[in-house]
């Protein structure tokens, strides 16, 4: 029984870039892929920035003709929930991220979220 581990023997038996291709094709890597939507660059699942794109189904001006021709007074309009990934360089592009200083990055909580005011009026009564 040798001594050598299995990786030293494949080495030895093999050139080193045989060895290392054959690695990668056993293993393949941590987590699958996704592909960026604006670059189309394969990026891993993990590193991926992931936001959801909220949008209205109709846009703004078929909602006021839907709004004049509908026979009800408040109705709900459809939205379409995407969720988009980007890799890290499409995503500071783009601005969807920008890039923290050495010690900003450490923080990995995300940002503290704004309170939503639905009218004005709330918002003067929250001043007050």
């Amino acid at each position: 029984v040798s001594t050598q581990s299995t990786w030293e023997a494949v080495v030895s038996t093999q050139s080193t870039w045989e060895a290392v291709v054959s690695t990668q094709s056993r293993w393949g890597g941590a987590c699958r892929s996704v592909r960026c939507d604006t670059s189309g660059c394969m990026v891993p699942k993990d590193k991926a920035v992931k936001r959801f794109q909220v949008r209205n189904l109709v846009d703004a001006s078929g909602l006021r003709d839907l709004k004049e021709a509908s026979v009800y007074e408040n109705f709900v309009v459809p939205k379409t929930y995407n969720k988009m990934n980007y890799s890290i360089s499409a995503a500071c592009h783009h601005r969807i991220v920008r890039a923290r200083s050495r010690q900003d990055r450490r923080k990995r909580d995300p940002p503290p979220r704004r309170k939503f005011v639905r009218n004005k009026k709330d918002e003067k009564k929250d001043q007050k």
